[in-house]
């Protein structure tokens, strides 16, 4: 059975703009936040991609703002992946408030396998392996 993936923590001060609510730029680190942990999880990190020359870089991201996160509101970041290729993983993400029960953000993110070097590789069976779980597809 697929699971997805969900990761809280609170908005920190430091992650909010002038208006009070959290700079658009941080969602990007949430979504790669809920990523790293979704991995952590399951016995993988970049440290250990990167001793394999192999990098995850990051060639699209789409968000799309519904509500504002603020100061100290819970949020859970629900991430799934949604594409699985022989180069590339997609994920999908929703943001939630849960201090308010209002979806904050929702949007995809797709990564590709990498050498070093710049070309794109087949992706480590070990991450695929791993990522199966978390496949839905999108409707």
């Amino acid at each position: 059975m697929n699971v997805k993936f969900h990761n809280r923590f609170h908005v920190a001060f430091a992650e909010t703009d002038a208006a009070g609510v959290v700079h658009f730029s941080n969602y990007a680190k949430y979504v790669e936040r809920a990523e790293e942990e979704l991995l952590r999880s399951n016995g993988l990190n970049y440290r250990v991609f990167n001793e394999k020359r192999i990098w995850l870089p990051r060639i699209e991201f789409f968000i799309q703002f519904l509500n504002p996160l603020r100061h100290n509101d819970l949020v859970e970041v629900v991430l799934w992946v949604s594409g699985i290729k022989e180069k590339s993983i997609r994920y999908s993400f929703e943001i939630h408030n849960l201090s308010t029960e209002k979806l904050s953000a929702k949007g995809y993110l797709v990564v590709v396998c990498a050498e070093m070097n710049g070309g794109a590789i087949k992706c480590p069976q070990e991450l695929v392996d791993v990522l199966k779980k978390y496949y839905f597809e999108d409707k």
